[in-house]
């Protein structure tokens, strides 16, 4: 079974190599050789041309939108950004300090932006501020304790982000 797949795939092979011989030879692309580099089209217009002017449909003013219709609501973006986006942008930020301080081994650093994280955000409904007190600990020095609270987090919290940071450096 393996020779015959190594035979078809030699022969195959052959075939191949023999096509772009001969097609290389026959001039059937005009400029076309093998390692050649010349450019076998140009470009006679620029590719990023200006826009068109819209079309106008009849009897279409000017003004194509209001400046204000009576009796309507003002227009508003689609999706504003609201305080409680700009809450979850913070954390965000703060969870990529962690993770960057986390990356470095800044085991100062790391339990500093936790300790910001824990003040500002004491819902943590991901249980993320536990998870990297415990990746701090594991990073200064491993104990027993650590890797049985490590294997714990593991086995229950399997959705956690922090789970193959937690594999890394606290059971490894």
């Amino acid at each position: 079974m393996n020779a015959r797949r190594l035979l078809l795939s030699a022969l195959l092979g052959v075939v191949g190599a023999l096509l772009v011989a001969l097609w290389s030879r026959s001039g059937a692309v005009p400029g076309a050789r093998l390692g050649s580099l010349r450019l076998l089209w140009r470009v006679e217009r620029p590719i990023l041309a200006s826009a068109p002017a819209p079309r106008k449909s009849p009897g279409a003013s000017d003004q194509t939108v209001p400046a204000k219709v009576e009796g309507a609501p003002a227009l508003r973006h689609s999706h504003p950004i609201t305080p409680v986006h700009q809450r979850i942008y913070q954390e965000n930020s703060l969870i990529g300090r962690l993770n960057a301080a986390m990356d470095r081994g800044d085991t100062a650093e790391l339990r500093r932006v936790n300790a910001q994280y824990r003040a500002e955000y004491p819902e943590d409904g991901q249980r993320l501020q536990d998870g990297y007190d415990l990746i701090a600990r594991c990073q200064e020095r491993r104990t027993a304790d650590d890797r049985a609270e490590a294997e714990r987090l593991w086995h229950e919290q399997r959705g956690s982000t922090l789970r193959r940071y937690v594999r890394r450096y606290c059971l490894e």
